[in-house]
């Protein structure tokens, strides 16, 4: 009627207890053959009674080889995914590569606030952040810049509350203690 899993590791140390799953490709036990990229190395399934069976995934978590495996070398990838209302298996919600990059896919949105008030997300061509509130980007005092493409400087803010603004890579406008300096006219 009820059931549970637990894991305890008693012990002095740092040593945690572990659940561990392993993949090769030899197809014999205790074979040794190694894993290619894009292989599957374990997935834990989260299922719920349907009313029909309780075959239906909510959500998963896989890992998988994500890039080129050699000696005592495995770079992986951890994949989130969760079954949308109406829909019967899980799509890829949030990926963690081997290069440490956290990845969403396209309308995939990083939310924040009690009303989902804060919002980036890209929508397959352009990249946004909302905010229903006030948006303030903070640097510890640093110069900050806002750029283009290709690495061209659009706004650039200075401690003390100096502000450049610049067209095609060039400084048009600034401002300074003494107001506002127009670098140029056109």
């Amino acid at each position: 009627a009820s059931t549970g899993f637990s894991i305890v590791r008693n012990g002095a140390n740092t040593s945690p207890p572990f659940l561990s799953f392993g993949k090769q490709r030899s197809g014999a036990v205790g074979g040794n053959t190694i894993v290619q990229q894009g292989d599957q190395l374990g997935q834990i399934n989260f299922s719920g009674a349907d009313g029909t069976d309780l075959v239906s995934n909510a959500a998963s978590i896989s890992s998988f080889v994500d890039g080129t495996p050699g000696a005592n070398d495995m770079p992986g990838r951890l994949v989130f995914s969760t079954t949308a209302d109406g829909a019967a298996t899980p799509t890829t919600r949030l990926t963690i590569d081997s290069a440490g990059l956290v990845k969403l896919p396209d309308n995939g949105k990083f939310v924040a606030g009690a009303g989902n008030d804060l919002q980036i997300f890209h929508d397959g061509t352009s990249s946004f952040i909302t905010n229903t509130g006030e948006l303030f980007i903070r640097s510890n005092g640093s110069t900050m810049f806002l750029q283009a493409a290709s690495n061209e400087n659009a706004v650039k803010v200075i401690p003390n509350g100096a502000v450049e603004l610049y067209y095609d890579n060039s400084k048009m406008l600034e401002t300074t203690s003494n107001g506002v300096t127009i670098v140029g006219e056109g």
